[in-house]
């Protein structure tokens, strides 16, 4: 079973049955292998490595995931709120 983020414009890759969490943080998983993988808040890339500089929780692959999704997926609107937690 995969953990999906609500947040990410994807689903899941093998259509296998999920979990969906409505908690903005969890984009860290792990998958069978025991591998932990942080994916891309906007995209789901793996291994995304660059944190949003207000609340330092989300991740990202690019500036420009960043950027989309500051702007049409709604971090603008969570973000303050999440460096605050």
């Amino acid at each position: 079973m995969e953990i999906l983020n609500p947040y990410l414009r994807i689903g899941s890759h093998d259509l296998k049955p999920g979990i969906r969490i409505d908690d903005f943080a969890s984009i860290v998983v792990q998958d069978e292998s025991d591998k932990v993988i942080n994916m891309c808040r906007c995209c789901g890339e793996e291994n995304a490595s660059k944190k949003c500089g207000k609340c330092n929780r989300a991740l990202y692959c690019s500036k420009d995931c960043q950027i989309i999704d500051w702007k049409h997926y709604g971090h603008k609107l969570i973000c303050k709120i999440a460096a605050q937690q």
